[in-house]
Formats: C-alpha cells, structure tokens, sequence
C-alpha cells in the first residue's frame, strides 16, 4: 500500500499528542473536577455525553485542516470511499463473529461490560446515546487513533502502525473499568476490538482518506446501537 496522501501538520501532530494523552489518562477526571467545582454533579450518562462532546470539540479545533483535506478527497473520489468502507465492514462483522466464538469457548458466561454499560444507559436515554455513539465518537475516536496514531506510524513503520493503534484503540475502551472488573474480563474485553481496530486502520490505508474509516465506524456503531432498540 501506497503512503498516505494527507497527512498532520506539525502543529496537529504536536497537539494531537498532547490531547490524546489528556484523554487516555484524566479527561473523565477533569470532567467530574469540573462538575464538582460549578455544582452540577454528573450521572453516567450526562459525563459520558460530556466525554464525547469534548472529545469532538476538541478534535475540531486542534485537526481542522486535516479534516478540511479529507473532506475534499472524500468529495473527489466517493466511490473508492464508500466501496472500501463496505468492505471493511463486512471483513469487520466476519472477524468479529470468529473472535466472539473464541471468546465464548473460553468463557460461555462473558460480557463485555462496555457494551453492556451502554446498553443500560439505552434503556433509559436511547437517543441521547445513540446521537454520542453514533454521531459523536466515531469522528474524534478516528481522528485520534486512525489520523494521528496510526497515521504518524503507518508513515514510519507499516507494520507497527496496524499494532498499536490497534492496541490504544482497544485500551481506550477498556481503560475505565479497571479496578472495577477482574483482569481476566478486561482482557477479553480488550481483544474484542482488535477487529475493529485493525479494519479501520486497513480502510483508511486502503482509501488513502481519512474519513473511509468515519463512515465504517459509523455503519458499526449504529447498526450495534439501534439493534438495542
């Protein structure tokens, strides 16, 4: 595969770093800080709701002009976008049927308690998740771990760039249930992204644009979303 097109400026790459640290290690922390300080104590969902308002504002202001460039390579050329976005969709739903029925094997009783978080939130506020977790999350979550992560490595070392992006992808999801769950459970957790994580990254080098692996997780997220309805 072929380098990609668009890239990070300096100054995005800079600042990308910065806040991808802040967000895997103390942005839902600042977030109770903060609500604490101004008095309007937060319950789940309105902090989740907070996590990923944030998070795209965030991701706004600090990539906008690689944003704007793979808005006009989306704009050029569509069809390559939507056709490898398909694709990796399908790939994605076979890899991961293959990883649940491993998991499964392993443990019949499992539960990956991300999921099953925002399940219990949807029974309550399906719209307000649905709109975070469909329209929210998949924007910043690629900018950060497909643009800046996978895309600074991929430029450097392919093979490096799929693993660790993969692996950050997968920690993000996990991160705040630690010392909440036994290892074991997390682990599992964990490895239940990893293909999601190595497909997207697939899509974006595959399209050579930014935004084939917005619109997949998109598809992913709302079809697993509106299926709790």
């Amino acid at each position: 595969m072929k380098n990609l097109t668009v890239t990070l400026t300096k100054g995005e790459t800079v600042g990308g770093w910065i806040y991808l640290a802040v967000q895997l290690l103390i942005l839902p922390d600042l977030l109770m800080l903060a609500s604490v300080l101004l008095g309007l104590p937060m319950d789940t969902l309105q902090l989740n709701l907070w996590y990923f308002g944030v998070n795209l504002l965030s991701t706004l202001l600090i990539f906008h002009k690689f944003l704007w460039r793979s808005l006009k390579q989306l704009i050029e050329n569509p069809g390559h976008v939507l056709s490898t976005a398909i694709i990796g969709c399908v790939v994605y739903w076979f890899l991961n049927f293959l990883v649940a029925i491993l998991i499964f094997t392993l443990m019949p009783n499992f539960s990956n308690v991300n999921d099953s978080n925002i399940a219990a939130m949807a029974q309550s506020s399906f719209w307000p998740i649905a709109l975070s977790t469909v329209f929210l999350a998949p924007l910043a979550e690629e900018t950060l771990f497909r643009g800046l992560l996978f895309g600074w490595l991929y430029q450097r070392a392919r093979i490096v760039g799929y693993l660790l992006s993969t692996a950050a992808f997968c920690a993000i999801h996990v991160i705040g249930y630690i010392g909440l769950y036994p290892w074991d459970i997390l682990l599992l957790c964990f490895v239940t992204y990893i293909p999601a994580g190595l497909c997207l990254s697939w899509a974006y080098a595959r399209s050579d644009c930014f935004f084939t692996p917005v619109i997949m997780h998109t598809i992913i997220n709302a079809v697993s979303v509106f299926a709790l309805r």
